[in-house]
């Protein structure tokens, strides 16, 4: 089991098989405990009806889950909640790392 750390707080990464028994795991693709300071992930298998690039589904499923800690960390916990913005941030981090990149190197 692996975790990562969040401002300070140690959280578990959970993998959950695609069979799990788990009701929360089976309505989305991985949710975070931000009580009990873990991250659940579905562990999703390539077939056809999957993504074309799985390892990129993973990573933006991860940092979905892991913006939601990090509000909750940071003391915003409106935001953790805030499924529009968590969303947009997964989304469009690598884009706003790279214009940070830019922005420092004037």
């Amino acid at each position: 089991m692996e975790s990562i750390n969040i401002f300070g707080t140690d959280y578990k990464i959970i993998l959950e098989p695609s069979n799990s028994n788990n009701p929360k795991i089976q309505a989305c693709n991985g949710y975070v405990e931000l009580y009990s300071k873990e991250i659940h992930l579905l562990e999703v298998m390539a077939d056809e009806k999957s993504y074309n690039d799985l390892d990129l589904f993973k990573r933006k499923v991860l940092l979905h889950e892991l913006f939601h800690a990090i509000f909750h960390e940071c003391g915003l916990s409106e935001y953790a909640n805030d499924e529009v913005l968590v969303e947009f941030l997964a989304l469009q981090i690598n884009k706003i790392i790279k214009l940070v990149n830019i922005a420092n190197s004037m």
